[in-house]
């Protein structure tokens, strides 16, 4: 299944989820996962606690080595999201 949009996700054991693309912080919060990028030697296996950043080049695909909690979240807060949490204050004073 693909999901398109970040948020934290109950996977059940063998469950196998395609991540959407772009620069991403992924983590788990609860049992175990197996994370495998397109054409990427590297097998990554996430326990609870753990978080990778990826860069968005390649595609992700997560799969539950047990029940586990996925958390997919953006690398970066838009800059227009950061100004206006920035400017908020100052412009409420004026």
């Amino acid at each position: 299944m693909k999901i398109d949009n970040p948020g934290r996700f109950a996977m059940l054991r063998r469950t196998l989820l395609e991540l959407p693309r772009g620069e991403l912080q992924v983590g788990c919060s609860s049992g175990s996962l197996w994370l495998t990028l397109d054409h990427d030697p590297r097998d990554i296996v996430l326990e609870a606690g753990e978080r990778i950043s990826l860069d968005g080049a390649r595609r992700v695909l997560a799969y539950a080595l047990e029940d586990a909690v996925l958390e997919v979240m953006p690398s970066r807060v838009p800059v227009e999201a950061r100004g206006s949490v920035w400017l908020r204050p100052a412009l409420q004073a004026a």
